[in-house]
Formats: C-alpha cells, structure tokens, sequence
C-alpha cells in the first residue's frame, strides 16, 4: 500500500501507521473504530520505500525524544526524562512494535532525502506499507501518526490521521475511470472504463457534481440580484482540500453602474454605494485604491494576492479591502490600517495576515478541521465548543456613533439559537445545536460567545447575514471570510496588540483570549497604562467586582456613628461648612482608594514590580532585584513590609489617652504562616496572587515569567484519562488554585502531590507552559482562567528590590517566610503595626480586652487576608476608614495637621484646582509624610520614605470626584449620612 503524506511543518520524529479491520469487512459503517482495533495490525515498512535503510534508522533517532520503552521492548539508547506519551503510540499500548534496535514500522523522516531538499524539510513523502497477507475489507481503517521530535526531554507534539481504504485480494487488477470537471450548463462526460492518462478515482460522481452545481445557480442568482447576470461555476477539483472538495465560484456582472441601476440593485453585494459598481472586480479595486496600506505595499513591489495571500482562492486581496473599507466607514474611531506611521500599518497588517494564514491553512479553509475519528484521531470535535463549556459571555459590543462600547454580559447561549441551528463541517457532515460554533473563518471565530459579539458588528457594516442563526453563513464568500475575523480582531485582539505592535501579542490574544476578565476596573484589566479617570468610558471603564458603594456606605456609617477607640470619620453633623468638610473629606479618601485599588479591581496587593519600578530603586542606589519575584510579597519597590513596626514610644490609645506598648499592638511575625491573597492581576500573563510560606515549604522564592500559553478553553484530548470527575470534563481555564487557600477547583490527583498553593509553586517552577504540564499539575493552575506565564528559578532565590536606608526598607529577600504584611483593602493596609492596630481597636483582641469591637471574630493577627474574604465585604473598606482615623485625619508632624489644611481648602472656595488637600492626603497615605517629594520631581525627602508615586493621578480622581459630590452640598444644615 502506497501512502503519502504533505509535511507543511518539519518537526523532526517518525511517522507510524496501523489498520483496523473490521469483523464484517467495514459493511457496516456505523461500527465504530477503536484504537484498540488499530493496534492489532501496525504496519511495516516495504523495502520498495525510498530511502528504506535510512528512513528505518530509528537507532539513530536522538536519546532525549525517545522513550524508555517502545512495544513492550526496553531501549537504552533512551536518555528523555520524560515519562508520558501519547496514547496509542509505540511509546504507550500502541500494539506490537517492532524492537528500537530492529526497527521496521517507524518512518524516520529526519534521515529521509527530503531533509536534504533545498529550501526545507517539508513536503511530500511516499511510504510503501506492507498490509498483512489475508486482509480483505470494504472499508478498513488507515491511521497515521505522526510523533514528532523537537522537543527534548519533553511530552511531545503529536498528530493523527485516519482514511478509510479498501482491500483486495492479490489476484484483482482493477480499473479506473475520471470525472471531468462540471461546469453548470454544460452537458458532463463520464467514461466508466479505464481510459489512458486517467488518474485516480474522483471522490465525487458527476451526479452528486451536478446535483450541488444546479443548487448553487439559485445562490448565485439570489446573491447577484435581478439586474446582475450571475455566472456559477462549480469545480470538484480542489487539490487544496483533502477528500475532493466542492468548489463553487459565483460572478456578477452588470453593463452600467449600480449607481445608475439604483441601489437596490446587485443586493449581494453590500459595498456597492461605498466602492461605486456591481462588477466585484471594480468594487474591490476602488476600495483597495482608497486604501494607503495598498499604496505601501504596491511600493514594496508586491502583489497582495500572490505574495500575502498565497494565491488564495478562497478570498481575496479585493475582499479584504472591502470589508476594511466597511469598517472604517462605520467605526471611523477605531480605524484598521489607518495609523498615521505607515510602518505600524503594515506590522498589523502582517500580525493580521500571519494569524490568519496559520489558522486558516493558508487561506484555504473557512470551517476548522472537525475530527471524524471521536477521538482516535486528532483534530478538534465539535462538541469542544459546547455551551457549557464557556461559562458567561462578557465585553459586549454595543455600537456608539463612530465605536462601539464593550460591556454587560450574555448567557452561555450568547446567540440565544444553539438549540435551532445546524451546520456542516468541511468534510460534509452535519452538526447541530451548540456542536455549531467550532472555528470558521480567516482567524477560525470559535465559541457561541464570539459569534454572538461579532454577529452586531457585522450588521453594522452592512453584512446582511445572521451568524448566530446561520453559523455557516461565515464562510459564504470572500468577504464573509475576513468580516468575522475582522470584527474578532477588532473586538478582542487590536487593543492589546496596538499597545506594543508584537506579532505574540497578537498571538497569544487569538490563542487563549486577551479580551479582559469578567468585569474588573479600569486599568486593570488591560487597558492602555495611559487610561486615567479623564479617559472615555470605553475605552478604560469597566464594572468593579471587588468595591461597591453599597458596601462602602456600610463601612462609612460605622466610622462616622461608632467609630474606634473614641475616633469618628468627620461627615460634618450640622451646618452647611461641616457638611462641606465632611464632603471634602470622603472626597480626599476616595481619590486615594482610586489610585491605590479600585483602579486594579485589587484588594490584595499586586505583583508590580516591572521593570520601572526596578528602575527607579536602582536610581537610588538600591538593588533592583529580579522582575516579578514571589518575593515580593516581602516589600516591594525598596520597602520591607515587616518594617512597618509601629514606633519605639509606643502607640497612643485615643480613647484613653495612654500610649500602648508597640509590642502589645503590633503583630508577631508568624514564620509558619501562610497566606495566599485572594485577588491578583488580571492582564494577559499577569503574575499570580502574593503569598508567604515557610522556608520549609519553598526554600528559594521564584519570579514569574509573563510569556507562554496556557489553554484555557475547551478539554484536552486525554483530560478524562488524567483526572476523574468533573475535572475531566471541564473548560481548562476553570481549573485551578484558589482563590486564596481554596483547592476545590483542583483534581485530587493534582492535590496527591501539591497539596495547598505554596507546594503547587514548588512543582512548577521551570516547567514552563502548555497542555502537557497543565495535565501533569505542573503549571498553569495559578487562578483561574490563567493564560499566560509561569514560574521561574534563580540561583539562591529570585531578589525583591531592596532600598536598606528607607525606614521602612531592609536587604533584599530570597525566600517569602514571614512575608505574609503585604497590602490589602481600599487603601492598602500594610506591615505588622497597621494589622496591629485593626485588631487592637476593632477586631479579635479588642473584645478580649472587653471593648465593644466592631468586629470581634475577626484576628487580623492570625489571619490578615480577612480584609480581602467574601465573607466580609465591608472590611476591605473598613479597613481604610481606619487607616483613615487614625494616621490622617489626626496626622500632626512639623506644626502640619490634616485637620487645618482641610478646614482651609473648605474656606478657600473648595476649588478642585486647589491641590493643597489632596497632595497632603496623597503625602500621608502613599508615604507616611505629607511633604514627601513627588515621583519624577525630585526634592527634599524630610521622612525618609520616598517619592509621592502617581500624584497627578490622585488629583485626577479628586477633581472627578469633587465633581460628583459638590452638587450635594446643602442648602440647609443636614449630615452627609443622611443626606
């Protein structure tokens, strides 16, 4: 048996080939084939093969991508580590392989002639197979496997795929006969006999061909319209495609202009009043000369259909130039390929072109490869794209004037259709309900949720096709094709991607999705670091999941009625100039929760330190440390939060008078502790949450690397095998560590070994990313919906940044024991004292001491994440109003009180562009100093303690927020509570 294979993408390894035979000789289709069947039969090399001695050289073949044991037969040739393979290999139950040292049945293509072929390695190569004497079967089963060897040491990459053959006897010769091409009109000759020059058998007969051409006129008719003549033509050779697929091409022609005809005129073409005539050739040639990029690429002596497009007949040059065209006419605020630097113009253009040509096989399929095998062979299964493997659908487009604005949410069942629809893949077969939304398109659209968002836009842009109802609609010509994956790029790749202009950012957005996280806030789920409070709602403002004025309004009351240790929050109780402090006041404290978290969406501290922020402690002196190390839970930009001890002369009991013992206040030091923050960053590769352990769990701390791909769609082909259920069955994103000690999202045979998140981080350090370590519990179990990075090691231990002469600084750490201070709540409660402080006057150890605690149950001591739990959702904003009482409001340093410059900026007319209050706030809560210098001024720093960071930000926010609450101000006395 003569087989071929087209290598698009040399990988090193050996191909493998096995057939299952059925009992009743394949008679009945409906039996299905097992791997098991496969097994039976693995097929051996004929000595006819091209290169036989060389091609069988499996001795030969690199020890760090072989396994150990290959067919029952031990290989000491084998050096991997590695221990898993793929199933139904050689290397795992794939049935009697031949000895590694007598190989016969693997196809070594690294030895094969072809890798001496100029240009590369890739290509066809024939191999002659051996079929087993005896075998006789209408509809046997061919399985080829290809495992491939680039990556040592390493589970590898590994691809299938099945034919089903036919077998006769040794004695039949056989004949042949050729199916011309059909063109509708025309009268077809068939010749039933064998006929000289003739190839194969065609997979269509000409009536099947004829049938599906007749169908097509009435499409073409129907697309052209009454004054278009349509010309269709069908052609069943399309060597592009395996299985002979239909191609069916369809022309419109008009002898004057649409413009002439009226508008309605030609309706099949939604871009003829923009680009000026029926004739496609026309429209796409004006729309691409309207285009600057065609210009750019014309100069570069290109021909955009040959040398982007590959010479694609599935769409395109002009298609893609009409649909952009369409774009930029409706959303002329978000342009595609109109920045004003016409070199970035064409890097998207490339990052657009070269994502889509790997997803798209060239620009050849519209539909994904949908696997026929269930699971024997590889390729995608429809049934991946379930609803209920997505969850939510959030970030919907809802089309502005010139924009569109990305909020609110959809069900699982985005398009609301799932139970109608139907669909056919590639290969003919039909699908319905929620199988229908696998990849379609130039960058393969893929779940109910993406259809859903694109559907509006493509409405928008004058495509009169329904998407949710008809998901093939997609592929219905050229400009369908680049529509949805255009509307796709815009929506969920083009705001990250325009950030840096990287084609893996680009990449990595397609791959595993960059669109931000169920509604975080702000900034801090992925956009632009330029976005401040002044920014457009659309394109920074998101809806907060961790603050809410309902939650603040509780908190507040208690500080304003109760109080602790005898200090209230001044509302201003009576007359109209208290009620105005009052104002101003929650207007201060407000404008530095704003900066410090809610911007975030974080009520733990992030990891932040990047790059800038080592930058600016080496501009110091200090010793920058490593970028994102776990270690910064320790202190970051310089400082070391177990520093923050309250002061030698202990700390004043206000409700007393007396001063307290710091030792009485502040919190031990727990080296056993450990902690894992509740929240973290969001954005693509973000680093995980903060935690601390003892150095008998992780010894030396690692630092997180932001790049990788962790998949967090659908189900691994092999899940169910690994992990037991519902782990086997569920979205890949969704499983994971926390949030904070929370393991109930993890399998328990990833908890055998890693039991809590500390032991998990151990595992996975320099393990990297992927499917195969994500199934091996080894890394991208983070948080949930993790997409991106991993853990890394250092020799020693990874730094933290380290600024000693700061009095709240110390050496750089390599280890985070003890390191369980950082900050948490609304504005970052920090270091042992402050922890001290909270449960000393409000929590566990104030009831012990018989005072009225507002929250008596709760030891910020023994458990500092409580500000952070969802079982306390005031506290996070509690915990800030406190701060906010006891070092602010009665802050008093150098003759300099809160209370004065509060009182005076209320009697100098309460001007916004007064920044007296809030430079001070910002002064005392960013650095504990109210003339501390500010970040990029320089200047004298009397405390100590740093530069302001973010001060024009923080004046920002207190401008915005005056704004909302000025027009409260009374006109009577009355309190701000029950204003």
């Amino acid at each position: 048996m003569e087989v071929t294979i087209d290598i698009t993408a040399y990988h090193k390894g050996w191909f493998e080939f096995r057939l299952a035979v059925p009992a009743d000789g394949g008679a009945d289709e409906a039996s299905p084939i097992t791997q098991d069947m496969l097994n039976e039969h693995v097929l051996e090399i004929d000595e006819s093969t091209v290169d036989f001695d060389l091609v069988t050289n499996y001795a030969g073949v690199h020890g760090s991508v072989k396994c150990a044991t290959t067919g029952g037969h031990s290989d000491p040739t084998s050096t991997t580590r590695n221990t898993k393979w793929p199933h139904g290999s050689c290397c795992n139950g794939g049935g009697a392989c031949s000895p590694p040292a007598a190989n016969k049945d693997r196809y070594v293509i690294e030895t094969s002639s072809n890798v001496g072929e100029p240009g590369a390695p890739t290509g066809l190569y024939t191999v002659v197979l051996k079929v087993p004497p005896g075998i006789e079967c209408e509809r046997c089963t061919l399985q080829w496997y290809y495992q491939t060897g680039n990556s040592n040491d390493a589970y590898p990459e590994a691809f299938w795929n099945c034919a089903d053959v036919e077998i006769k006897p040794e004695s039949y010769t056989g004949d042949s006969w050729c199916a011309e091409t059909v063109y509708c009109g025309a009268t077809p000759e068939c010749s039933g006999g064998p006929a000289a020059g003739c190839g194969p058998t065609e997979e269509l007969s000409c009536s099947v061909e004829r049938e599906a051409c007749g169908a097509f006129q009435a499409k073409c008719d129907a697309w052209c319209g009454a004054s278009c003549t349509a010309t269709p033509t069908c052609d069943a050779e399309a060597p592009e495609y395996p299985g002979g697929m239909l191609k069916h091409e369809c022309s419109c022609w008009a002898s004057t202009t649409c413009a002439a005809l009226g508008e309605s005129s030609c309706p099949g073409w939604p871009f003829e009043t923009m680009c000026g005539y029926c004739d496609h050739d026309v429209i796409g040639e004006n729309c691409c000369r309207g285009l600057s990029i065609h210009a750019a690429i014309q100069e570069q002596g290109l021909d955009p259909d040959t040398d982007l497009l590959l010479g694609s007949t599935r769409a395109t040059w002009e298609d893609l130039c009409e649909v952009v065209v369409a774009w930029n006419g409706r959303f002329s605020a978000i342009p595609f390929l109109a920045e004003a630097d016409a070199g970035n113009n064409l890097l998207t253009l490339a990052a657009f072109l070269g994502n889509a040509a790997q997803e798209s096989a060239d620009f050849v399929a519209c539909e994904e490869y949908i696997n026929p095998c269930q699971g024997v062979c590889s390729g995608g299964n429809a049934e991946d794209y379930r609803d209920a493997l997505w969850g939510t659908c959030y970030q919907v487009p809802v089309p502005t004037a010139d924009s569109f604005d990305k909020t609110g949410s959809l069900p699982a069942d985005a398009c609301g259709t799932s139970g109608q629809v139907t669909c056919v893949d590639w290969d003919g077969r039909p699908h319905s309900g929620d199988s229908c939304w696998y990849g379609k398109g130039a960058l393969q659209l893929t779940w109910n949720c993406n259809y859903a968002k694109a559907n509006t836009l493509l409405r928008e842009i004058g495509l009169e096709i329904d998407i949710c109802a008809d998901p093939d609609s997609i592929c219905t010509d050229g400009q369908t094709f680049w529509a949805g994956s255009l509307a796709y790029w815009m929506m969920s790749v083009s705001p990250y991607y325009l950030q840096d202009h990287r084609i893996d950012t680009a990449m990595n957005c397609i791959k595993s999705g960059c669109s931000a996280p169920y509604p975080g806030t702000w900034t801090g789920s992925g956009a632009a670091a330029s976005c401040n409070i002044e920014s457009p709602a659309g394109a920074c403002w998101e809806d907060s999941e961790q603050y809410f004025w309902a939650d603040m309004v509780g908190a507040l009351e208690k500080m304003a009625t109760r109080g602790v240790a005898g200090r209230t929050f001044i509302s201003g109780a009576a007359g109209s100039s208290e009620y105005a402090v009052g104002l101003a006041n929650l207007a201060a404290f407000l404008a530095q929760t704003m900066q410090e978290t809610i911007q975030y969406d974080a009520c733990d501290e992030n990891n932040w330190s990047e790059q800038s922020a080592l930058d600016m402690v080496s501009a110091k002196g200090g010793s920058p440390g490593e970028i994102y190390p776990a270690s910064a839970a320790c202190g970051q930009l310089g400082q070391s939060y177990q520093s923050y001890s309250c002061p030698a002369g202990g700390v004043l009991d206000p409700e007393t008078g007396e001063t307290v013992p710091p030792e009485e206040v502040q919190c031990a030091v727990d080296l056993e502790m450990v902690v894992v923050a509740q929240t973290s960053a969001q954005w693509y590769g973000a680093p995980p949450p903060l935690f601390c352990a003892p150095r008998s769990l992780v010894r030396d701390a690692p630092k997180w690397d932001v790049s990788g791909w962790c998949p967090t769609q659908g189900t691994s082909w092999n899940q169910a095998e690994e992990w037991a259920a519902p782990f086997g069955s569920m979205a890949r994103g969704s499983i994971h560590f926390g949030p904070a000690a929370s393991t109930a999202s993890v399998p328990p045979e990833v908890l055998a070994s890693a039991p809590d998140y500390p032991s998990y981080v151990v595992g996975s350090v320099d393990q990297g990313t992927g499917e195969d370590c994500l199934l091996s519990g080894t890394c991208c179990l983070d948080k949930d919906n993790q997409r991106a990075g991993s853990w890394q090691s250092c020799a020693g231990g990874c730094e933290n940044s380290a600024l000693p002469e700061l009095n709240v600084g110390s050496e750089a750490r390599t280890d985070v024991e003890g390191c369980c201070w950082w900050g948490r709540g609304a504005i970052q409660t920090t270091g042992v004292c402050n922890f001290g402080k909270l449960n000393y006057f409000a929590g566990k150890k104030a009831a012990q001491r018989g005072k009225d605690a507002l929250f008596p149950d709760v030891d910020f001591c023994a458990n500092p994440g409580a500000i952070c739990q969802p079982e306390y959702p005031e506290l996070r904003w509690f915990s800030g109003l406190f701060y906010w009482l006891n070092d602010v409001q009665p802050y008093d340093v150098r003759g300099e009180r809160y209370l004065d410059v509060l009182q005076a900026w209320v009697d100098n007319g309460m001007d916004p562009s007064d920044h007296s209050l809030v430079d001070f706030a910002s002064g005392v809560v960013n650095r504990g100093c109210h003339d501390a210098p500010f970040e990029g001024v320089g200047g004298a720093d009397p405390c100590g303690n740093g530069e302001i960071h973010a001060w024009e930000e923080r004046r920002l926010n207190f401008k915005h927020i005056w704004g909302v609450l000025s027009p409260l101000l009374p006109t009577r006395r009355r309190s701000l509570l029950l204003s």
